[in-house]
């Protein structure tokens, strides 16, 4: 605080004690620390040479992207909640001169750390300080060994704060420096069934989603910060204040695919949380609880809420394998029946996926770079969402880093446009071409067969398409046919069968069935459109006194209201020798080439009448 701050004594006594209100009360005070004991502290380490004083003073001065972001950040977070304005320094005004390295029975060592400290920053850009749990007791280990203490210690603790008091006495827990490294990027998945509220914009935890007023850690007593804890890591039927994040995108990739029902994955950029972020493996190992499956591994509790700024980009599962099944390459990639052949994303789940196609090269990187662009992940995130992949996977290391970042950047920018319009056309069945339909007015096939012909009955087949009737079987006695009158085909609705029709009904008691068996018929085949019920709908409700009072319905002309030029499409067959009688008298043989329903309404006629 004193180096990027302009000095403000309240502001930064107040602070310090509120960030370590609980290790300060274990330590024996009683009372907040003043800022003269604050100060001399410091002065201490100075005159001393620690290598710690060090590593803060002589640092790059950037409050930026520095080593010490996360540790500033957490300091104005603490400042807004305290209602307290601290000012930011715009330039280093602090003294370093009179600042000398303290030697040590292991100088080298020692040398080493505070010059690479005040060469370069601390940490990597691409990697973040040590981040460990706000509110738990640090274990208090001594610390002997001297080649340990020359080593660069753990720099942020407890929620991105530095102890100097923990530090100088050796009593770092040994835990934190391998399993609190906070990274870049987080993932979660969630579904209909998850707690609080989860969408792609937002998250809320679970306790403060149901009306509790949100709640700083530090305000919590411990024992209740601790039972918290439990409760979660325990999915116990309890609200919770912690959100479940992951370090890796496997695991929630695999739960949301297993898990199904509106199941989404969002990936969080940490750096732009608000709220306290907790390693739940130190959680689980500080508390001793124990578990068959389940150490903490890999997951991070964030205390309250993720905001929209902080959620980079979030997709659905069923998205997910609707990618994987239009691109084989990504299909072969992700393996998912691999993956959801396991319960738990664990050892044999990481060899099994370790076997596949993916290795460090182009191609991998290529097939990457496509799927995080159809997933919509920005550009600048998929180095990382792309190397945590190649961890997870535990891809082959064959080839460099290079070739496969190569590969990411080109198959994210030079994908080829998806041809919606030709994937619709191979769903869309082959419409014949009219051409090939056999019958009068079209052009017969060279092996034109009964056996050929198909019929299609389905009264969903639309309208415009012609259907080719099936010709009954000869007799076997039959003459074979001369060139004659065709044959008219009309479609049964109370049997579903198409019949063939020829010359004249001497029964009106006859079924319609029996018609197709007269001995004689022409195998000749016929096209004709089922409109039945179109013309059965005409007879009945536009005009029935009119229709009723025709002498016969073999007149001189079909009835006025219908317009059998719009029904019955051309070419037409012609229909010859067709003879009826109506109501016992017999009716002269009358040509209508045009008429082929007229039995079909005689037989509705006869039937109503």
């Amino acid at each position: 605080m004193v180096r990027f701050f302009q000095k403000d004594n309240y502001a930064f006594t107040k602070i310090f004690n509120t960030s370590f209100e609980v290790e300060i009360r274990q330590s024996g005070y009683k009372a907040d620390i003043p800022w003269n004991t604050l100060n001399s502290q410091v002065e201490t380490m100075k005159r001393n040479g620690d290598y710690l004083w060090g590593a803060v003073y002589l640092s790059p001065f950037t409050k930026d992207r520095g080593p010490w972001y996360p540790v500033l950040r957490r300091i104005q977070q603490i400042a807004q909640r305290l209602n307290i304005q601290l000012i930011e320094k715009d330039t280093d005004d602090t003294g370093t001169s009179n600042y000398k390295a303290r030697p040590s029975k292991n100088s080298e060592l020692e040398h080493t750390a505070v010059t690479e400290a005040a060469r370069k920053p601390q940490f990597q850009p691409d990697q973040q300080p040590a981040h460990t749990p706000e509110i738990y007791p640090t274990d208090k280990t001594n610390r002997t060994d001297e080649n340990h203490k020359a080593q660069a210690p753990v720099l942020v603790t407890a929620g991105e704060k530095i102890c100097l008091f923990c530090f100088e006495e050796g009593n770092v827990h040994p835990d934190l420096q391998i399993s609190d490294e906070l990274p870049p990027l987080l993932y979660r998945w969630s579904n209909v069934d998850s707690q609080g509220v989860n969408s792609r914009r937002f998250y809320q935890a679970g306790l403060f989603a149901e009306g509790t007023e949100y709640l700083h850690p530090h305000e919590l007593p411990q024992g209740e910060f601790h039972r918290f804890v439990e409760n979660h890591v325990r999915i116990s039927k309890s609200l919770s204040p912690f959100i479940s994040t992951s370090r890796t995108i496997l695991a929630p990739m695999h739960r949301a695919l297993r898990n199904g029902e509106g199941a989404i994955v969002s990936i969080i950029d940490q750096k732009k949380l608000n709220t306290p972020i907790y390693c739940a493996q130190t959680l689980v190992k500080t508390l001793k609880l124990k578990f068959k499956f389940y150490n903490g591994a890999a997951e991070y509790l964030v205390w309250g809420s993720i905001p929209k700024s902080a959620i980079v980009c979030s997709f659905k599962a069923s998205s997910l394998l609707k990618i994987s099944r239009e691109n084989p390459e990504i299909e072969d990639f992700l393996q998912f029946e691999n993956m959801l052949s396991f319960s738990r994303t664990g050892l044999a789940l990481h060899q099994i996926l370790g076997s596949g196609p993916g290795s460090l090269d182009y191609q991998t990187g290529a097939t990457i770079g496509r799927l995080l662009f159809k997933l919509e992940v920005p550009y600048e995130y998929c180095k990382n969402v792309s190397q945590g992949m190649f961890y997870s996977w535990w891809m082959k290391r064959r080839g460099t880093w290079e070739d496969f970042h190569r590969g990411v950047e080109d198959g994210y920018y030079l994908l080829p446009a998806t041809n919606t319009a030709d994937k619709e056309m191979l769903d869309v069945p082959d419409i014949p071409d009219v051409s090939e339909l056999a019958g009068p007015g079209f052009p017969e096939s060279i092996h034109q067969s009964d056996e050929e012909t198909v019929t299609n009955d389905d009264p969903r087949t639309p309208i415009d398409l012609f259907s080719a009737a099936d010709s009954p079987p000869p007799s076997p006695g039959s003459q074979s046919p001369s060139p004659g009158p065709a044959v008219v085909k009309l479609f049964d609705g109370a049997t579903k069968q198409w019949i063939a029709q020829q010359g004249k009904r001497n029964n009106k008691d006859r079924f319609p069935s029996e018609l197709s068996e007269q001995t004689g018929s022409s195998a000749e085949t016929a096209i004709s459109i089922d409109d039945s019920d179109d013309e059965f709908y005409k007879v009945f409700s536009s005009q029935p006194s009119r229709i009723k009072d025709e002498p016969s319905i073999f007149g001189s002309s079909p009835p006025a209201l219908i317009d059998l030029e719009e029904i019955v499409p051309k070419p037409i067959v012609t229909v010859n020798d067709m003879r009826t009688t109506a109501q016992g008298g017999s009716v002269p043989k009358r040509q209508n080439p045009h008429d082929q329903f007229a039995a079909d309404r005689e037989r509705v006629l006869r039937f109503w009448g």
